[in-house]
């Protein structure tokens, strides 16, 4: 049987524990990376290191624009990452 997301009721639930969440809802609530000494809201954290490559989208930025713009990082910076 299928349990539908607590948080956004539109996903199906991945987490059951400690709510049913779907992986999205879950990753917002309780993941952290530790870094320093303290522990960061991951996705906090995915959003400061997207914004220091200048990888985050830009304001009036399409998908389409926004995707172009990380694929042409990622051919440039093969061997980086």
């Amino acid at each position: 049987m299928l349990v539908s997301c607590q948080d956004c009721k539109h996903k199906d639930a991945t987490q059951l524990a400690p709510f049913p969440m779907c992986d999205r809802c879950w990753a917002a609530r309780f993941s952290t990376q530790y870094i320093g000494g303290e522990d960061i809201p991951f996705l906090q954290w995915h959003k400061q290191r997207l914004i220091g490559l200048n990888l985050w989208r830009k304001d009036g930025e399409s998908n389409e624009d926004w995707g172009k713009r990380c694929k042409q990082y990622t051919q440039e910076n093969q061997r980086a990452l």
